[in-house]
């Protein structure tokens, strides 16, 4: 087994050691701070595509499938992109399937949960981009 793995090129463990890095940061931030670490949300003020991923594992973790796929139903992709990294079947067709995937799940989550505030499409109106947008709207008279 070690052989096997020493013997593994960089390419293919790069996949799995960024979303494994990224992973494992998400999950500590969440139990540590209780807090999201999302760039996006904190600038933008609407989830990000992987919105719900990291509290999906959580949930995955505690055995509640039910709450991960509620959470984030693409909670498996990471798993299959290391998967399929791992065996050298991550093509760049795939790649662009799961991304095309990942955004029309997204586009769907912000139109049907959003509105209604639903965990974790949830609206963050103290974001960068809201916060400037509402100053301007100030100093502007428009409000």
């Amino acid at each position: 087994m070690l052989r096997a793995i020493k013997q593994l090129d960089r390419k293919r463990l790069l996949p799995i050691l960024i979303l494994g890095v990224v992973g494992l940061l998400s999950m500590a931030a969440n139990v540590l701070f209780q807090k999201s670490i999302c760039l996006f949300i904190n600038v933008f003020g609407i989830p990000s595509p992987a919105c719900g991923m990291t509290r999906a594992y959580m949930s995955l973790l505690q055995g509640d499938i039910r709450t991960a796929w509620i959470y984030h139903p693409l909670f498996i992709m990471p798993i299959l992109i290391c998967v399929l990294a791992f065996y050298k079947k991550l093509s760049q067709p795939i790649i662009i399937l799961f991304i095309i995937l990942l955004l029309a799940v997204w586009v769907l989550r912000l139109i049907f949960m959003l509105p209604h505030n639903i965990e974790p499409m949830v609206y963050n109106p103290h974001a960068l981009i809201p916060t400037l947008l509402s100053i301007m709207k100030e100093w502007t008279g428009l409000v």
